[in-house]
């Protein structure tokens, strides 16, 4: 796909990770545009998204709407993303043609949460390298001061 006159080839076509992970019918192109956009936004109906809080895999956002709707999020979609609004599950699905992440709400105020939630992989990592520095920890000594004869 070759760029328009006022764009940048911003991503490698032969890098092969973007086509990885990529929902089905995403467009290249739509999606870095899309990305240059508001963090979060209503796709179709009128309301507010504000953002509280932007970390790697955790978002937390405000919404108000009459109808509620989809809210699209300006982070690329990947499948195990999950929101919640208090306990309540919402519907997470990619938005095409972009390719990034959209929420249904529902109507009225509410606050979201969006995240990956940790996985089983990612706690062994998290045990294995603590137990790692515990060893490390009681296997070193503290130097101690040199003795004089």
């Amino acid at each position: 796909m070759k760029p328009g006159p006022s764009e940048k080839l911003l991503v490698n076509d032969h890098d092969g990770w973007f086509f990885a992970w990529s929902p089905p019918d995403m467009d290249q192109r739509a999606a870095l545009l899309a990305s240059f956009g508001p963090k979060i936004r209503f796709r179709e109906n009128s309301g507010s998204a504000d953002v509280t809080m932007w970390a790697p895999s955790r978002i937390e956002f405000k919404t108000n709407s009459h109808d509620g709707g989809w809210v699209m999020v300006n982070q690329f979609y990947y499948p195990t993303w999950i929101a919640l609004s208090g306990n309540a599950s919402l519907e997470v699905h990619p938005a095409l043609p972009e390719g990034l992440l959209q929420v249904r709400v529902p109507s009225g105020s509410q606050d979201v949460r969006v995240e990956i939630p940790v996985s089983k992989a990612e706690w062994l990592g998290r045990w294995l390298t603590i137990s790692c520095i515990a060893a490390c920890l009681f296997i070193a000594k503290p130097a101690g001061k040199p003795s004089s004869i």
